[in-house]
């Protein structure tokens, strides 16, 4: 019973380690690209210029839809793949944009991913270390019976 109980164990642990190490890894690697992305963009001041809602009663968040000025004198309006609630954001508030001069329809407002990016990071984080004291405890514990 008690090897069923630890290879159980093992097994759990290595999952929640596993799985925290692929947040942390996504997080870095989706954090890499963005900003390899914003290192070759072309960079202007857009406008926010609405919201876009989304669920309801209190489950209700917006995406801000932002209107912006190519280089080239072009006008594009972008509306964010990310919603919150509060929005960081307020109608008329100018932002950072982040563009493609080859397709100015790919889009990084600057600064949005990076509480996405806390977020997910702190949760594989946390996964990651809870995995490592489990696993570890476990192994303590089994070597005093």
């Amino acid at each position: 019973m008690r090897v069923s109980r630890r290879i159980t164990q093992l097994l759990a642990s290595s999952i929640v380690i596993l799985v925290g190490l692929g947040l942390l890894a996504a997080v870095i690697i989706l954090s890499l690209g963005e900003q390899r992305f914003i290192s070759t963009a072309t960079h202007v001041t857009g406008t926010v210029t609405s919201f876009i809602g989304s669920g309801t009663g209190n489950s209700h968040s917006a995406r801000p839809v932002v209107t912006f000025t190519t280089t080239d004198g072009r006008e594009f309006t972008y509306t964010s793949d990310i919603s919150s609630n509060p929005s960081p954001y307020t109608v008329g508030q100018k932002v950072d944009i982040y563009y493609d001069s080859a397709n100015p329809n790919n889009v990084v407002l600057a600064g949005q991913t990076g509480i996405v990016y806390l977020i997910v990071g702190g949760v594989g984080a946390l996964l990651t270390l809870i995995g490592i004291v489990v696993f570890f405890f476990g192994q303590v514990v089994s070597r005093r019976r």
